[in-house]
């Protein structure tokens, strides 16, 4: 709580934005309790639905392309490595991983 009133302090952003912000970065975080915490502290402020679901959407974009861009290096990278001899150790089992 003490960390939010630094946050809600900063005249940078408004503080339905800043809600908004806390909102996405809970999803993509997957913080359940955090999430419905500020979903309830962002309808009390008289933010709508559509603009929660806004935030829910640019989360779930964001955390998709994360995996996506790991997931993506990783097979670029095992594209290098020999699957028997490298990852397997040699026993010829590929899926000895």
């Amino acid at each position: 709580l003490h960390n939010n009133a630094i946050i809600r302090s900063s005249q940078a952003l408004d503080l339905e934005t800043q809600e908004l912000i806390s909102i996405a970065v809970a999803a993509a975080i997957r913080c359940s309790h955090c999430l419905k915490l500020h979903i309830r502290v962002a309808k009390r402020m008289g933010i709508s639905d559509d603009e929660i679901g806004a935030a829910l959407l640019i989360a779930g974009n964001i955390a998709n392309a994360t995996v996506l861009a790991m997931a993506t290096r990783e097979l670029n990278e095992e594209k290098d490595a020999c699957p028997v001899c490298q990852v397997s150790g040699g026993n010829g089992d590929p899926m000895d991983i």
